[in-house]
């Protein structure tokens, strides 16, 4: 895993900050299809399932779960706005959470757990526990935690911030010993700005 040097910022103000009256589709992390994530979700899961999506933005993911049949999907981000977008575009059709993963309790489980680039945000060691806590309290046994995150070719700032790299067997090891890895997969984002950007997923089952 490669990294960067430890940095202290809120969070919270942070992304309420970054998500002030922009345009979802003008964001470095925009996918019109988020291929990758749903290939990953429907092949650990059923339309039955309940899915929550940690970080959600204002992403299409939901939009697309809905569209295969899924009904149980919850959304959860630290800032509102981005929740906003969504909501507005699908009439409350999924659940929305205005939450910080790493403390966020939920009495709910999930089958799925997707989290695509918040993880590589998390730089210390406590921060990371809390959020492995909060996704095995969330997860049953036999559930999946599907993380994407940068991999070790990939940006080391994101949004202003410096991020943190991973490889699958790095990012496994964050989530050992509650979740075993199932496997990881290398993929390419390409931005609305046309820059190719590295990220890492890795498909982990909950022990």
């Amino acid at each position: 895993m490669a990294g960067v040097e430890m940095v202290s910022y809120d969070a919270r103000e942070h992304w309420v900050n970054a998500w002030h009256e922009r345009d979802p589709k003008a964001t470095s992390w925009y996918q019109e299809r988020p291929s990758t994530s749903l290939d990953l979700i429907v092949g650990v899961s059923q339309p039955v399932d309940a899915v929550v999506d940690v970080g959600a933005g204002a992403s299409f993911l939901a939009d697309h779960l809905l569209v295969l049949g899924y009904h149980d999907v919850t959304l959860v981000d630290i800032a509102e706005a981005p929740l906003a977008v969504v909501r507005n575009r699908l009439h409350g059709a999924v659940e929305f959470v205005v939450a910080d993963a790493t403390t966020w309790s939920t009495n709910r489980q999930f089958k799925v757990w997707h989290d695509r680039a918040v993880f590589h945000f998390l730089h210390t060691a406590e921060d990371r526990a809390a959020y492995v806590a909060t996704a095995a309290a969330a997860v049953p046994v036999g559930g999946h935690v599907i993380i994407g995150a940068f991999g070790t070719n990939g940006p080391t700032m994101c949004s202003g911030l410096p991020v943190r790299q991973y490889d699958g067997a790095s990012l496994a090891a964050e989530f050992d010993p509650s979740f075993t890895l199932i496997k990881s997969v290398v993929t390419t984002h390409v931005t609305p700005n046309m820059v190719d950007q590295r990220f890492v997923f890795a498909v982990l089952q909950r022990r």
